[in-house]
């Protein structure tokens, strides 16, 4: 079975390319995703980035304390 890794050690010039071909970026470089992106309306992980979000709040909170 081929890995990830693999694939990336094997042809590391591709892979780049690929990547390239399909990452998106602003004129300050920064990857962006489009609006008509599938991903864009993706709410998969809203409930996730939730729980860091109060997570990161609390270790705020924390480190204020202490």
């Amino acid at each position: 079975m081929r890995t990830f890794e693999d694939i990336m050690s094997k042809h590391p010039k591709e892979t780049e390319d690929i990547i390239r071909e399909n990452t998106h970026t602003n004129y300050r470089g920064q990857t962006t995703l489009s609006r008509d992106d599938l991903w864009a309306k993706e709410d998969v992980w809203d409930k996730d980035y939730e729980k860091v979000k109060d997570a990161d709040r609390y270790r705020d909170t924390y480190r204020a304390v202490h």
